[in-house]
């Protein structure tokens, strides 16, 4: 697969093999005399040589796709893992940083990226005229379900109270936000393919600034007397692509129902009565129904039923408010 890349992006890269994309250039090196110095707008990837902080053991034992997150670029540091895949490469691809330092979301608000912290960027083709593509802009909340499944879906951890805000983000409970998506698509190809970049970050073994999942589980331990295991790093994002591989067969075989099963499951807005605001300033008292085929806020309004759109519009869960941004 390694060498699959490289013929792809052959005529892309210089001599040196290296690709330059608008935030980063990156180096393919097959050793480390070939690799130029790093630093925060260059990324040298050692072709043949497993990191020292991160388990490909772990990791490949419990990855059980064809595709997604077959081929990995991992980095201690990055900028961002969005930078690092700001290019058409490969089907698939996941970046991941142990730690970023500009990690951003939605309308490019900074989202802080310590240790312990399960970050990732993954790379899907989607040609448009598929049934996934004619409704590319569900895909954040196809991520968000996969975030939540790879923990809830294993055997003894279906309780653990991880849950969707939607648009874009992950809970613990209905209070503290633990976690986020973002998703960037461009088409290429003459417009027959999407390339989606799929960024998200989620407090895994970090207990600050808010909480995390494997403290979730410490304190699901305590409470029930269970003795269930701590996810390592490796195996929880082996898990969300999983989860994520198989929501997109899904989607792409036509069957909506059960990945709406699962949504609705995890999410925290079933019957919410809101307020939302309209660009015009007027508010109107709403009741939250579900999300349309576009992945839009369906909400029950006096005069009939409406969607609100995620881009341009701030869902305030404690205030019961949704107002543009």
């Amino acid at each position: 697969m390694k060498m699959k890349l490289l013929e792809k992006l052959k005529d892309r890269m210089d001599k040196n093999n290296i690709l330059k994309m608008s935030d980063m250039e990156i180096q393919f090196c097959a050793n480390n005399d070939d690799a130029h110095s790093p630093s925060a707008k260059f990324l040298p990837i050692m072709m043949h040589m497993c990191p020292p902080n991160f388990s490909t053991v772990d990791y490949f034992e419990n990855l059980c796709t064809k595709e997604l997150g077959r081929l990995v670029i991992y980095a201690d540091i990055l900028t961002s893992s969005m930078h690092a895949s700001n290019a058409r490469l490969q089907h698939g691809l996941a970046v991941i940083p142990r730690q970023q330092i500009y990690g951003r979301g939605r309308y490019n608000n900074k989202w802080l990226s310590p240790n312990g912290c399960a970050m990732f960027t993954l790379q899907v083709h989607i040609s448009i005229m598929s049934s996934l593509g004619r409704y590319v802009s569900l895909l954040q909340h196809v991520a968000a379900v996969a975030l939540v499944s790879a923990v809830r879906s294993i055997k003894g951890y279906e309780d653990i109270n991880l849950r969707i805000k939607w648009p874009n983000d992950i809970y613990i409970g209905n209070s503290i936000k633990i976690g986020g998506i973002i998703v960037s698509t461009r088409s290429e190809d003459v417009g027959a393919k999407y390339i989606c970049n799929i960024g998200a970050g989620v407090n895994l073994s970090n207990n600050k600034p808010t909480t995390c999942i494997n403290d979730a589980i410490l304190q699901y331990n305590q409470k029930y007397g269970t003795k269930l295991e701590m996810l390592s790093h490796e195996k929880y994002l082996a898990l969300i692509f999983n989860e994520m591989e198989t929501l997109l067969d899904i989607l792409q075989n036509g069957n909506t129902e059960h990945f709406y099963q699962l949504y609705y499951k995890y999410w925290l807005h079933t019957n919410a009565n809101v307020m939302v605001t309209r660009i015009n300033g007027r508010r109107e008292s709403v009741t939250i129904l579900g999300i349309d085929d576009y992945g839009y806020l369906l909400v029950q309004g006096k005069k009939g039923l409406f969607s609100v759109q995620s881009d341009g519009n701030s869902y305030d869960l404690f205030k019961g408010l949704i107002v543009p941004k």
